[in-house]
């Protein structure tokens, strides 16, 4: 499996779950662990259930915001059961498998996951590119945090290419804090070519949030970051100059 696939864990509050969680992706070669706000983790609890996998524990990155957390990858996938109207392209894990490996090699991708109990709160599933959900029993829906995380690793573990085919030489998409700074600028031009929010239509932040879906879904790459950023510069340097 890529090793720029990270596992990132939003607020866990079991020690047990981010041990176990640690062990699932060793078992399939992973050991990007990013986690959000966490519980205390480095204790007995969380070492029993890591098993062989403690160093994972003592690597594991730990960020207050999960935009930090996500900010050096090019894509990111939030698993939730909830979908609906208005929200990001949303798969199912084995539909989406492949897709998160290919971006994973071609930048960097994360696996978000959240709470125990409420799982991804509206703005942290904005900030990822994609939902997946994991089909379960209608009766039963919820799974563990860690049997989520183990179902995940296993299915694109099982998905990857085969290095031995070997793949096209292909140019890695910009990380997503360099396509933040390009939100920005965009935002930047778009308010110099007049566009603004109204009380009754919110053509602004409509604009912009429908770019960085497409951004998001499609990927930049530093070419095409470039080639944007002109385009940009010039049209906002054409809005300021006319009358």
């Amino acid at each position: 499996m890529d090793p720029r696939l990270a596992i990132v864990l939003v607020s866990p509050q079991g020690p047990a779950n981010i041990g176990a969680a640690a062990r699932a992706m060793k078992n399939f070669g992973l050991a990007d662990l990013r986690l959000v706000g966490p519980v205390p983790y480095l204790n007995d609890e969380a070492y029993t259930w890591a098993c062989d996998a403690k160093d994972l524990l003592h690597t594991a990155k730990v960020y207050t915001r999960l935009d930090e957390a996500l900010g050096d990858l090019a894509f990111a996938a939030a698993f939730t059961r909830r979908h609906g109207r208005g929200r990001k392209r949303h798969a199912t894990l084995a539909q989406a498998s492949k897709a998160i490996s290919m971006r994973a090699s071609d930048g960097g991708a994360a696996l978000v996951f959240g709470r125990e109990d409420a799982g991804l709160a509206n703005d942290e599933l904005a900030r990822c590119d994609m939902t997946i959900g994991i089909p379960t029993s209608e009766e039963f829906p919820s799974i563990n945090l860690a049997q989520s995380v183990m179902l995940a690793c296993y299915e694109l573990g099982r998905s990857a290419p085969d290095p031995a085919e070997g793949t096209a030489a292909q140019e890695s998409y910009i990380p997503r804090e360099e396509l933040a700074d390009i939100m920005v600028r965009m935002g930047s031009t778009l308010g110099a070519l007049g566009y603004e929010d109204a009380p009754d239509r919110p053509i602004f932040t409509r604009i912009m949030g429908q770019w960085e879906k497409i951004f998001g879904r499609a990927g930049l790459t530093p070419r095409d970051a470039s080639m944007l950023e002109g385009l940009l510069a010039r049209i906002s340097e054409a809005a300021r100059r006319r009358p």
